[in-house]
């Protein structure tokens, strides 16, 4: 077996994109083709890195023969279907929302309110039969939006409840603050999920890269001021405000995992 059709059979047990690998690794999806059609061989640092993502020693990945990782070193087996239990789970999703779905149509709810409880199981399994990496970050992301948004309708009620926490009262419902910080902690934990999930691709803010970077905590800081100031004048629009903050939600996810790609690219170098 040659050392490219070995890197080839190793990326796709990992369930990995030419792209994905070279972005893990700091090079170009056309030095990875080059690679895996034995056009041309990886650099020694690069073997190493190869070596250490896929678990199998040096010499297991440049042999011709064997090279696939033995048990008990860390490694996957090449026969491993990685994309199997997501789609287990995805199938098993999609049956609970559709019986939450029936259900609560039929207990009165009506059919928007069978979509409101049958959605986020629905979502959450389209998702796991779709989407082959991340699958369950993306369900942890669709869980707290969709969450968000009935305590905000239903309740009245957002994480921003925690700005009030030394002033609180015992008859404003302790219960109250408790769902807002625990809507508060989950947005934190999901955000640091997202983050460290990408922390092996590399990132150097150079050129456009660089001023869209910039441009993007420019846009998020002025949006919040502005919806800080909103907030206190009107809360007519709580459709919009709602999508506007899931908005910049995102925004400051993103930015936030480019920051540190960045900053481990540049850790790397030096």
């Amino acid at each position: 077996m040659s050392l490219g059709t070995t890197i080839s059979r190793l990326r796709a047990g990992r369930g990995l994109s030419q792209e994905e690998l070279a972005n893990a690794l700091g090079v170009s999806r056309q030095s990875v083709s080059k690679w895996e059609t034995d056009s041309s061989v990886p650099e020694l640092d690069k073997l190493v890195r190869l070596s250490d993502m896929f678990g199998v020693s040096l010499d297991q990945l440049v042999r011709q023969e064997g090279s696939g990782p033995k048990a008990g070193q860390g490694g996957e087996a090449p026969s491993a279907a990685p994309g199997r239990p997501y789609k287990t789970a995805g199938i098993v999703l999609l049956c609970m929302g559709f019986v939450l779905f029936l259900l609560f149509s039929l207990l009165g709810a009506g059919i928007l309110g069978g979509l409101i409880c049958g959605s986020p199981a629905l979502i959450c399994g389209l998702i796991c039969l779709t989407v082959r990496r991340r699958a369950g970050l993306w369900c942890g992301w669709v869980v707290y939006l969709l969450t968000d948004a009935y305590f905000r309708y239903a309740a009245g009620l957002n994480w921003r409840l925690i700005r009030v926490t030394l002033i609180y009262e015992p008859q404003w419902n302790y219960v109250r603050l408790a769902m807002a910080w625990a809507q508060f902690l989950g947005m934190i934990l999901l955000v640091a999920c997202t983050v460290f999930s990408f922390r092996k691709f590399r990132l150097e803010l150079t050129g456009r890269k660089k001023t869209l970077f910039f441009c993007g905590w420019a846009v998020l800081i002025c949006s919040s001021v502005v919806a800080a100031l909103w907030l206190k004048e009107t809360m007519m629009y709580a459709f919009f405000l709602t999508a506007w903050d899931d908005v910049r939600l995102a925004l400051l996810t993103a930015l936030l995992t480019a920051a540190f790609c960045a900053w481990r690219t540049k850790r790397e170098k030096t």
